[in-house]
């Protein structure tokens, strides 16, 4: 769960992951695409190869369909029998993107860009703030995406400004809590308060794309209030963490003199006995 939720937290406003490998889910687009000569074609890979997509074994077909263990490339990129979707147009970027990130896309649909781009304007989408280094996707950076030159060509630079202040203090406020449950995990079950954080972090994500800065606000206030319980509860957890490791230190330490106590018990005895005599 740990691990899972670290993934989570990366999410709002963490820097670019490390370099990854993605062997694992190599294939026929892959390699084709690695090959070309031309590249327009073949840069995709080496930027799909340092993303998050990459390093969740997402590969080229869980975007674009295809048949990925096809070799011949008319085969694996027909539309019909291999579902192949190619680059979308910016109208179905939206439902694209939305077809493994469904709670984002219904958050962005909320948003005066999602409206405006359901009734055809060109505005921002996924693509514009996700894709500003092609297919090497990270985990999204607000210091890089809501930056006052990038939404200042069509918004006021301050906007940025203060969704960004806005969204760090929120991811701020589930940080801090994520830090007061980490000391006791693997001690007790802290399941429960793990998916609390999960779900407060996902609620987070969701409104971060409605771009709205009195909703990101009000969420960021009713999870200051909720992560403050449940920094209660770490401590009550964190209590019965140490009581539980009190009562064994005892137990063992109990242990400890008894034997200690028998052997000498049992040295002194053999010390007091007399020397056994021959028959």
């Amino acid at each position: 769960m740990r691990s899972a939720l670290s993934t989570l937290l990366g999410l709002l406003v963490l820097g670019p992951a490390a370099p990854l490998h993605a062997e694992a889910v190599e294939s026929s687009c892959v390699s084709c695409h690695a090959e070309e000569e031309d590249a327009e074609l073949s840069a995709p890979v080496e930027e799909w190869r340092r993303s998050v997509h990459a390093e969740a074994n997402v590969s080229c077909d869980g975007c674009h369909g295809g048949d990925p263990q096809q070799q011949d490339a008319d085969l694996s990129m027909d539309e019909e029998s291999a579902g192949f979707l190619g680059r979308p147009g910016r109208k179905q970027i939206i439902s694209f993107c939305g077809g493994c990130h469904e709670q984002i896309a219904h958050g962005f649909q909320q948003s005066v860009m999602g409206l405006k781009s359901t009734e055809g304007e060109r505005v921002a989408t996924c693509t514009t703030c996700h894709m500003i280094h092609g297919h090497a996707i990270q985990h999204p950076n607000a210091h890089e995406i809501l930056t006052e030159e990038r939404c200042g060509e069509c918004h006021e630079g301050a906007r940025a400004v203060a969704l960004r202040t806005a969204l760090e203090h929120l991811d701020a406020l589930i940080r801090s809590a994520d830090a007061r449950v980490a000391p006791i995990r693997g001690a007790i079950d802290t399941s429960p308060l793990d998916e609390e954080l999960r779900q407060a972090h996902q609620h987070a994500v969701v409104v971060a794309h409605t771009y709205n800065l009195a909703r990101i606000q009000l969420v960021a206030e009713r999870s200051a209030e909720r992560l403050g319980r449940l920094d209660a509860e770490a401590d009550a957890l964190e209590a019965e963490v140490t009581h539980r490791r009190r009562i064994g230190i005892g137990v063992i330490t109990f242990f400890t003199i008894a034997c200690a106590g028998t052997l000498r018990l049992s040295y002194n005895l053999r010390q007091r006995s007399p020397p056994h005599e021959p028959d």
